[in-house]
């Protein structure tokens, strides 16, 4: 006869689990930039986000804080200095950050 027996169990390690979000981070537009691009964001009631794009090796390039207000929102950027390649680009608002890439080209 063939058995078998099965245990599970949970880790804890003290983290409190984010199961939702209450807000959304966009993708930039247009993606992939040349010049101009605009990164759109919702909020659920006025806040102050940070945005940090970074690039490909993860050396922060622009940091930013912004008060924004609650529903849609956008942050207009200049990529023109910036090198062809892979960006990313996150943003945190109260105590949870969301990252999205963008791509420049020339």
């Amino acid at each position: 006869t063939l058995s078998k027996e099965f245990a599970c169990y949970r880790d804890s390690v003290g983290i409190r689990e984010v199961t939702e979000l209450d807000w959304s981070l966009g993708q930039n537009i247009p993606n992939p930039a040349t010049e101009v691009t605009t990164i759109p964001f919702t909020l659920p009631q006025d806040g102050r986000v940070r945005l940090s794009i970074m690039s490909a090796n993860g050396q922060v390039i622009y940091s930013k804080e912004v008060d924004a207000i609650a529903g849609g929102n956008r942050i207009e950027l200049d990529a023109s200095g910036w090198t062809s390649g892979l960006y990313y680009y996150s943003m945190e608002f109260r105590g949870q950050r969301i990252t999205r890439k963008m791509t420049v080209t020339r």
